[in-house]
């Protein structure tokens, strides 16, 4: 009889999955060419007329241990690509020593643009990850990522993260390595973001590269927008790269309009509590619930918040607790 407790079983892959897709310019607009589709990725191919939009989807639901998923995407000369998920990319607890894996490889040929936007990692509690993206571009390619990755769900009070991530990002231009970015985090993540050179205690971060000819004005508009615990460098003339870190509860003192997130709640800050370092924990109370959201000491400046005034508390759908979700 097999032993059930055997390595061999206990780190067999929970899922595996591989997806390819190839887009090119046919009479002035961006077709797709060739698309390979293995185990739980798929794809979504929205109807665009200029360019080519891929909606990529994990159909295992997220990513755990074991697990290992391999993106290739190409855009060949003169095409336009745009890759993005159909959801948040879940990372689950996983057993002791083991670690899911994904490794992207985007290729950019003369004259294309590819635009990797997948929407934000949500890291869970004893999470292992493993990330890889690769990009090979021509220099008149142009080119922009964005990955962010959110830890934990506050309202659900995860607020004590644990595990293992490993984010490296390589940018070749030319065959030239250009840029190489590695992040590592282990043990206590919690911990290691509430150092003030790190993440100053918050807990939502992305990392962005825009690389196009307009890259040096873009990047002086966008230092000009940035809160004091992100950075924009302008590492080349036409390669701008941004480290931004941010709140899971974003505050405003007028009603915002125009933006994505739907879960705008109004109410009254009833306490601020300044921590050690340059974070601060501002309660409001909208209705009968109490919102925790986690900010900067100079956003409490800048908006001039104060116990009694009206605000209005933003959050992301990712952020918010089951229970507190209405039901028709």
């Amino acid at each position: 009889m097999k032993d059930l407790l055997d390595n061999s079983v206990i780190n067999t892959p929970r899922a595996i999955g591989s997806l390819a897709v190839t887009a090119q310019a046919v009479d002035g607009s961006s077709r797709l060419k060739d698309l390979y589709q293995n185990g739980c990725l798929k794809a979504l191919f929205p109807n665009q007329p200029e360019h080519l939009e891929a909606v990529l989807i994990n159909t295992s639901g997220g990513i755990t241990g074991g697990d290992h998923l391999s993106f290739n995407a190409k855009a060949e000369p003169q095409a336009h690509l745009t890759l993005t998920t159909q959801a948040c990319e879940r990372i689950y607890k996983a057993q002791p020593d083991s670690i899911g894996r994904v490794e992207t490889t985007l290729s950019i040929a003369p004259e294309a643009s590819l635009n990797w936007v997948p929407q934000e990692t949500l890291f869970y509690d004893k999470g292992g990850l493993s990330r890889r993206l690769t990009i090979r571009m021509h220099h008149s390619a142009k080119l922009l990522m964005v990955e962010p990755v959110i830890f934990g769900r506050h309202a659900m009070g995860e607020t004590q993260i644990s595990g293992f991530l490993r984010d490296q990002v390589e940018l070749w231009v030319d065959e030239a390595l250009v840029y190489r970015d590695v992040a590592l985090l282990s043990g206590d993540i919690t911990a290691k973001l509430a150092r003030p050179a790190v993440a100053a205690g918050l807990g939502a971060m992305a990392n962005i590269l825009y690389r196009a000819p307009d890259a040096a004005r873009l990047c002086r508009a966008i230092q000009t927008q940035l809160n004091d615990t992100s950075g924009c460098s302008l590492i080349a003339p036409d390669l701008c790269a941004l480290r931004v870190l941010a709140h899971d509860v974003m505050l405003a003192t007028k009603q915002p309009e125009n933006i994505s997130a739907l879960n705008v709640f109004h109410g009254r800050v009833s306490a601020i509590k300044f921590g050690r370092g340059p974070g601060a924990i501002v309660s409001v109370e909208s209705s009968d619930n109490t919102i925790l959201a986690r900010v900067t000491r100079r956003s409490v400046e800048a908006l001039n918040l104060q116990i009694g005034h009206q605000c209005y508390a933003i959050i992301k759908s990712v952020s918010v607790a089951p229970n507190q979700i209405g039901h028709g």
